[in-house]
């Protein structure tokens, strides 16, 4: 799948585009991320299990969550190199 982006000139700017439009928006990310987070929730005592939701909703929101404070961790690092 392609996507149009508009070129802003911010290499930064458009890599979250990118990011936000093709892989956050994507299916097999959000599959990939439940997976992931299924593995280490079975690696977690039980008392701990519910961190990541009490529901599958819950869980599905909590999980779009962190994705989303991951980008923007990385994107805040990119942008402070580039500054460096």
């Amino acid at each position: 799948m392609e996507t149009k982006t508009e070129t802003s000139g911010d290499p930064v700017a458009e890599l979250a585009g990118l990011i936000e439009a093709d892989v956050l928006a994507g299916p097999a990310f959000r599959d990939l991320a439940m997976d992931a987070a299924n593995e280490l929730i079975k690696g977690l005592p039980p008392e701990l299990r519910g961190l990541f939701g009490q529901d599958e909703a819950e869980f599905a929101q909590r999980l779009d969550a962190l994705a989303r404070d991951g980008v923007d961790t990385v994107l805040a690092r990119l942008r402070e190199a580039g500054e460096a």
